[in-house]
């Protein structure tokens, strides 16, 4: 690929990036009351689709489950970073069975995805892989415009779901970058 970005970590949001909510909910809640619910459990009802244990039911995007597979084959690091509460998104990810493909998974109660991404990075490279924000894509709905924003001033590259590409697997041939796999520094 001529001019590509090569990239070795891909970072994905949670909600309305690799789901989304039938019935208008978000995973750690429906509304302002909810905010700081941390207690959600969630069951499978069929493939692809849990419920809260609420009512609320969450829908995965169909190529969620070969998409993670195929990057970890390509030796790609995966992450997440969302705003939410991590005991409903953790076992958001643990229903639709998709928490083993993430390491180092950053959630928290606001919207400075910028620091979350910080912090993704400073774990993998304490975990000695070679990796960069010039060497990292963040993938987020970004519904309210903020991510792209943040991550030029941290030199992440961006892609915006519903904007820039319409389905998860687009990333697989995206023209502008070249998924490599990791390294690991030698030292």
């Amino acid at each position: 690929m001529r001019n590509s970005i090569v990239i070795s970590l891909v970072v994905f949001d949670g909600d309305d990036t690799l789901w989304t909510g039938l019935d208008g909910g978000y995973v750690s809640g429906t509304s302002y009351p909810n905010y700081d619910r941390d207690d959600f459990t969630f069951h499978a009802l069929k493939p692809l689709l849990i419920q809260r244990d609420d009512g609320q039911r969450f829908r995965l995007f169909p190529e969620v489950p070969k998409l993670l597979p195929n990057l970890i084959q390509l030796g790609v690091l995966v992450s997440l970073a969302s705003y939410n509460h991590i005991k409903p998104l953790m076992r958001t990810l643990e229903a639709f069975g998709i928490s083993g493909y993430f390491q180092h998974p950053v959630v928290e109660w606001n919207g400075r995805k910028d620091k979350m991404l910080r912090n993704i990075l400073r774990n993998f490279t304490q975990d000695g892989y070679l990796v960069s924000p010039q060497t990292t894509l963040f993938i987020d709905d970004d519904y309210r415009g903020l991510y792209r924003g943040q991550m030029a001033s941290i030199g992440v590259h961006f892609l915006q779901k519903n904007v820039d590409i319409q389905n998860l697997n687009e990333l697989l041939n995206h023209p502008h970058f070249q998924l490599v796999p990791a390294q690991k520094s030698l030292i």
